[in-house]
């Protein structure tokens, strides 16, 4: 549930084209050319194996044909094929000798595969071999941020950056790199970047993911804020998705929803990468808003657990439209959904992983070649599903009293287990990070060091529900301050999601960041205090700190600074007036 950062490639270049979008180059070799053409349609038919050992071999009948290469080289990094990518780079060297266009076909291939250590060391031979090549640096810088080399790729860019002082690129990707590394202002990289670079793709697209952090700088050039810079992106170039990606998220956040969500329909596109895109394989017809009533819907989980969460607050208006849900989800949500919305099916996704494709299927609807398309009348991805009910903020369903509910008996059994502990007081159910902590997200985040003036408060106590939690901290904070943080420490929290709702939903409140805790909160009803890094574009408007999904008893404390202690202090002062009069 943090805000996202949509950033540009670093590297130098437009992202490769969707697969089915490829087409063969002019190969000059015959046997090159017919080979190339058989592995194109064993890659269609999705044996990929075939096609991929295929195709090294179609440009071993035509090794010096630098466009079979260069083509070769992207299907190899399409279908993750690192064997083959591997033999075909030391072949290629072994024959042409390392070359800088040879380096940058491998580094490329290299980049598409993420393995980023080989992409480093080809990208120093390319500087070797071109030191006055601008793009290297570029592509190295982002390739040494890609490994989390932070200052390393500071070091480059200060070293570099006085023999290319107008390089766009280059002040941006500092700019990126800089924040990354420890979410200091880096506005005025920016700005620089911006005066050699406004014309360019990715530095607009980088700039208009930090611009809106310092309101009172925005006047530069004719870009403005960060819908400006996002709409100029995409002007340059329609096609990406980048841009309009972050410029829906922005458009969220200020209320502006019909145009918002017809943008983040590119969140699809599969250049966002194999992490946030799937490839389903339901073979479904796509419902675009069309009367429900007596129609069969599928909606097709995607994103993190939290924005699944966050998104079946829809459930029950498609269900008082006449529709009969067929709703996939995390396997871990599966029973909770199944009590929270009786008369829907539900099935768990399974996830395989092909050659650097993610294929998503929904056992429980999918029982032959045809998917789930003879079950249901339509399907649509979870998260579109606003395209056709959140068109303002006004029109937002009130879901303040809850839309999921806890397991009953695991709520009694935590019930009891607390009382077990004869404390006095309320209860208070903390988490401070995420799970998944890099160390560019470190710093929208917290540490339990710094939430000790909550301990501080009379009256209250606090229990664990941070999932994928360091022990050791744990540890070292009660020694060294005294204060008690409780634990079920036979409880996997991130994998056993029934019990972590039944433990909060024995909670007098519900503190911490912006992540798929705090929406399991939401989704129960429970009061929920959120810290959050900026303006959540899940508010949905620019005035808003409460939502019709909150507890009226919810609140958010936004840091727009780069430290907490304004929001903590606000916290602080909030959680104890809570309390006090009862």
């Amino acid at each position: 549930m943090a805000k996202r950062k949509i950033y540009s490639s670093m590297f130098g270049g437009k992202p490769a084209a969707a697969s089915s979008k490829i087409q063969l180059p002019g190969v000059t070799s015959p046997k090159g050319m017919k080979l190339a053409k058989e592995a194109q349609a064993l890659w269609k038919s999705g044996d990929y194996g075939q096609a991929s050992t295929l195709f090294l071999k179609a440009w071993e009948a035509a090794p010096d044909d630098m466009r079979l290469l260069v083509y070769v080289t992207h299907i190899l990094g399409e279908l993750n094929a690192q064997v083959q990518a591997i033999a075909l780079l030391e072949a290629a060297i072994a024959r042409h000798g390392a070359t800088e266009e040879i380096c940058l076909i491998m580094a490329q291939m290299a980049i598409r595969m993420q393995l980023y250590d080989i992409a480093e060391k080809l990208f120093h031979t390319a500087i070797t071999l071109n030191p006055q090549n601008e793009s290297h640096y570029v592509n190295l810088t982002g390739v040494l941020k890609a490994q989390e080399k932070y200052d390393e790729a500071i070091s480059l860019l200060q070293d570099i950056l006085p023999i290319f002082p107008q390089s766009g690129k280059l002040w941006s990707n500092l700019a990126v790199i800089a924040h990354e590394q420890d979410g200091s202002g880096t506005f005025n990289f920016h700005l620089e970047a911006m005066k050699y670079g406004s014309q360019d793709y990715e530095v607009l697209n980088n700039y208009a993911n930090t611009a809106d952090a310092k309101p009172v700088e925005m006047e530069f050039a004719d870009v403005g804020d960060s819908e400006a810079a996002f709409r100029a992106a995409i002007k340059i170039d329609a096609s990406r998705p980048q841009a309009r990606v972050g410029l829906a998220l922005i458009l969220m956040a200020r209320g502006s929803l019909k145009e918002a969500w017809q943008q983040y329909e590119y969140r699809l596109d599969p250049v966002q990468g194999q992490e946030t895109v799937a490839t389903y394989t339901h073979k479904c017809k796509r419902w675009k808003g069309s009367n429900l009533k007596g129609k069969k819907l599928l909606i097709s989980a995607e994103q993190g657990i939290g924005d699944e969460v966050l998104y079946a607050m829809q459930f029950p208006a498609l269900i008082e439209q006449g529709a009969k849900l067929y709703i996939s989800c995390d396997p871990r949500l599966a029973t909770i959904y199944k009590r929270s919305f009786p008369g829907c099916e539900i099935s768990g996704y399974k996830d395989r992983l092909t050659h650097g494709t993610r294929f998503r299927t929904f056992p429980a609807f999918e029982t032959d070649d045809t998917g789930a398309a003879n079950l249901v009348d339509f399907e649509i991805p979870l998260a579109s599903l606003p395209n056709y009910g959140w068109q303002n903020f006004d029109i937002l369903p009130d879901m303040s009293e809850g839309y999921l509910k806890a397991c009953p008996n695991l709520k009694k059994e935590f019930q009891d287990r607390i009382s077990a502990l004869n404390l006095t007081g309320k209860n208070i159910g903390l988490s401070w990070r995420s799970g998944k902590l890099t160390k560019g997200r470190g710093h929208s985040y917290l540490t339990l060091e710094l939430l000790q003036p909550l301990f501080e408060l009379e009256g209250l106590n606090f229990f664990n529900l941070q999932y994928s939690c360091d022990q050791d901290e744990i540890t070292a904070f009660e020694k060294e301050t005294g204060h008690k943080l409780h634990q079920f420490k036979d409880i996997d929290l991130k994998a056993d999601i029934e019990a972590n709702l039944a433990i909060m939903d024995n909670m007098d409140l519900v503190i911490g960041p912006s992540t798929a805790t705090q929406m399991f909160a939401v989704s129960l009803g429970l009061p929920t205090y959120y810290l959050t890094h900026g303006h959540p574009w899940w508010l949905f408007s620019k005035e808003a700190r409460e939502v019709p999904w909150f507890s009226k008893k919810s609140h958010i404390f936004p840091k727009t600074t780069n430290d907490w202690d304004k929001p903590l202090e606000d916290l602080v002062a909030a959680t104890q007036a809570l309390f006090a009069t009862v």
